[in-house]
């Protein structure tokens, strides 16, 4: 009974610990700021997130950013590697043209960026 109750706990913690944000994707031309992870070497382009955003993710953390609803939606794999002031959702994004090819996007648009510790 110990057992199911510890692997239960562990689960819940193992759940709450991923974390889901809504916001915006932009494109950026040039790096946002002078200030780079020196761990912003993960998987997919480097994007450029908000304070609170580096706070929360921490810096070269591998995410996943959604594009799009329902059966339309794309997904591609990104690393926060920048930090751009001049954004103050925790849910806003800048990356590279790469990044919106990669999800099929035209232009600027609505996504989800979800973690996993």
């Amino acid at each position: 009974m110990f057992s199911k109750i510890f692997i239960t706990f562990i689960a819940a913690v193992a759940v709450t610990a991923q974390g889901i944000e809504s916001g915006t994707l932009t494109q950026y031309t040039t790096i946002p700021s002078s200030f780079t992870c020196g761990d912003a070497s993960g998987d997919g382009p480097v994007i450029a997130v908000s304070p609170d955003m580096l706070e929360e993710f921490g810096c070269g953390h591998t995410v996943t950013v959604f594009f799009g609803t329902g059966a339309s939606a794309t997904s591609a794999t990104a690393t926060i590697g920048q930090l751009d002031t001049g954004i103050t959702s925790l849910g806003n994004i800048k990356g590279p043209i790469i990044l919106f090819t990669a999800l099929g996007a035209t232009g600027p648009g609505p996504i989800s960026v979800t973690w996993e510790p």
